[in-house]
């Protein structure tokens, strides 16, 4: 209360409001009559019906608890007094206007349902949208949905899960810069125990005397039915990262009413709902492309899985290399020029038990090297090794620089010029986005190391 002029004042209280708001592919409404949410969750609409999964818990400084679940029409005649009749009794009478607030509660998000997202108006820069930023280089394009897919045998769970590790310690992937995060590893193929074991081998073979800290969980519904408890846990946690494993079993089967166009369709819904993430999802690919023992150029099932992602790595086993190589070929991106091809080994430690992926050229990974173009296989050394001379490249091609392969490498480097490679005044050749601060792989070069006269020791050079 204040005073004016010698009269007493009183303020008037501003009556709480009742609030919708967004939850995972449903709604939570909060009405201002009573101290409880309710959550409208698995909303499917057809014919004359709009259903939903109703939720009602109490609110407050303590924790939620549970006061009534129901599958609900929510344009039936009846279902909004014998839905306040249940909520009464499961409230013991406690005199709020249940009828009143179910009514509001279904009309708002019916509305909202039907209504969409807002309209946004866009545009107006004066200056070109930043490129997006990479969890993993090349690989993982932050805060979008990407995908590496391949047939059994190529080791995709294992390298997911080593990209958690390196996620977690902010370590370099197959020789590639990653940010640090919080990972999250959604299973819906193996159990703890086998993700403890790749979590252990992979964190030994980072030089780790213990596991990294990966969060994980089994999953066994759909993601589209479990993305209000995801999307909860992305926040509690803190998740830069999100894993699936795999996407088969995280869309769900076709039922009655549905397809394997829909259930992809709900999937990528499931996906966008997650909010501000890098999703990473592992995939399979046909038998078709399994016999055919070339990189595949989709992952198994309806091709709307290819169409959402962002970013696409199709793996490839190499059979013919003694030890378990697979090689990588980008499938799709959706900003900038594909990454060129290239190869990753698992090499395991009899002795510490480590599992390490090692980076390995394409042109050593034999599915890979037999389908490379020569722009390709420029590319991919570049890539590389950095700016090299037309001469340097024919001889790591070729084996030599016989006239008419220089000049096959010239015309191919003439040809790509400006789109996929650029000169310099010195005469040698880069690609197009080549950064000079970023360090060329020099993996095959031995370290050079100089002897202390003091002691004898040899130390490192300091570059």
């Amino acid at each position: 209360m204040s005073r004016s002029s010698g009269l007493m004042v009183v303020a008037e209280r501003e009556e709480p409001e009742s609030r919708l708001v967004k939850d995972g592919l449903g709604w939570r409404f909060s009405p201002a009559e009573a101290p409880v949410t309710i959550t409208f969750s698995r909303i499917v609409e057809r014919s004359s019906e709009l259903t939903a999964e109703l939720h009602v818990q109490s609110s407050g400084p303590d924790e939620a608890t549970h006061i009534l679940r129901r599958r609900v029409n929510l344009l039936g005649t009846n279902t909004p007094k014998m839905l306040a009749a249940d909520l009464d009794q499961a409230t013991d009478m406690a005199g709020w206007p249940w009828r009143r607030i179910v009514e509001q509660a279904f009309g708002s998000v019916v509305e909202a349902h039907r209504a969409g997202d807002e309209v946004r108006l866009l545009g107006g820069r004066r200056e070109a949208p930043m490129s997006p930023p990479h969890v993993i280089e090349d690989l993982l394009i932050a805060d979008v949905a990407n995908t590496w897919f391949g047939p059994g045998g190529t080791g995709k769970s294992t390298a997911g899960a080593a990209a958690c590790v390196a996620h977690t310690l902010g370590e370099v992937f197959v020789g590639r810069t990653v940010v640090p995060g919080v990972p999250l590893y959604l299973d819906w193929e193996d159990e703890e125990e086998a993700f403890e074991r790749i979590l252990w081998e992979v964190s030994r073979g980072y030089g780790m005397n213990e596991s990294a800290r990966v969060h994980w969980r089994r999953m066994k519904a759909p993601l589209a039915s479990d993305i209000a408890y995801i999307s909860a846990l992305i926040d509690r946690i803190g998740a830069t990262m999100v894993v699936i494993d795999s996407a088969t079993r995280a869309m769900g089967a076709a039922g009655d009413h549905g397809t394997y166009e829909s259930t992809a369709i709900s999937f990528a819904e499931a996906i966008r709902a997650l909010g501000k993430v890098t999703t990473l999802i592992i995939d399979h690919v046909d038998g078709a492309a399994v016999k055919a023992g070339e990189p595949a150029k989709k992952a198994y099932g309806s091709i709307h899985k290819l169409n959402f992602v962002r970013n696409a790595w199709s793996l490839t086993l190499d059979d013919e290399a003694s030890t378990q190589t697979v090689g990588w070929s980008h499938a799709k991106i959706n900003h900038g020029p594909k990454r060129p091809p290239f190869g990753m080994r698992y090499d395991r430690d009899p002795v510490y038990g480590g599992l390490s992926l090692a980076p390995v050229a394409a042109e050593d990974v034999s599915p890979i090297a037999e389908r490379m173009t020569l722009a390709t296989k420029i590319a991919t050394l570049l890539g590389r090794m950095g700016p090299l001379s037309v001469r340097d490249i024919t001889e790591v091609i070729y084996g030599a620089a016989e006239k008419k392969d220089t000049e096959s490498v010239r015309k191919t480097l003439n040809r790509d010029m400006g789109k996929r490679f650029r000169t310099y005044s010195d005469g040698t050749w880069a690609m197009k986005d080549w950064r000079p601060g970023r360090t060329p792989d020099r993996s095959d070069t031995p370290d050079i190391r100089l002897v202390n006269a003091a002691d004898g020791d040899p130390e490192p050079l300091p570059f």
